[in-house]
């Protein structure tokens, strides 16, 4: 792809936060905090299933990896956004800082551990192989969530 094709692949990144915040206010109130949540992960997570399928370098991968980061982004934000919302209604104030502290130092400590893999299962497997298994990684968040009690979080927290 053309630096101008990558560059329009990742705009879509934009409308796809913008569409996040959006459905993060309509989602739980209509279908639950838990479901919103385990279903905007599950379907995030699935998009990201179908980038390691895009091939070629025409306007037709173009289209497809925009419409999957869109979709990755909208419902990956709105998640964020209703995660974030039962951690700060179910954490009491004084623990705040030491909770959200807490769960970035594991999230993004982490990230040169998942970088090094990534970078290894690619060198082993091909670059494909290696987009393919870390977005099949990205389910077992998904899983972590219909498994949990979260899951039954109704519309008021």
């Amino acid at each position: 792809m053309s630096a101008g094709q990558i560059g329009l692949v990742m705009a879509a990144i934009g409308p796809g936060l913008l569409a996040g915040s959006l459905l993060a206010v309509v989602m739980p109130p209509r279908i639950g905090y838990g479901r919103a949540l385990v279903g905007s992960s599950l379907v995030a997570n699935t998009a990201m299933q179908f980038v390691a399928l895009v091939h070629g370098n025409g306007w037709l991968s173009v289209a497809a990896l925009a419409t999957i980061y869109f979709v990755f982004t909208a419902l990956g934000s709105a998640n964020n956004v209703t995660m974030l919302t039962i951690r700060q209604v179910s954490t009491p104030p004084e623990m705040l800082g030491r909770v959200a502290a807490s769960i970035r130092f594991v999230a993004q400590g982490t990230s040169p551990l998942g970088a090094l893999f990534g970078g290894a299962v690619a060198a082993v497997f091909g670059l494909r192989a290696g987009v393919a298994i870390t977005a099949g990684a990205f389910m077992f968040a998904a899983l972590a969530l219909v498994l949990s009690p979260l899951r039954r979080i109704g519309r008021t927290l």
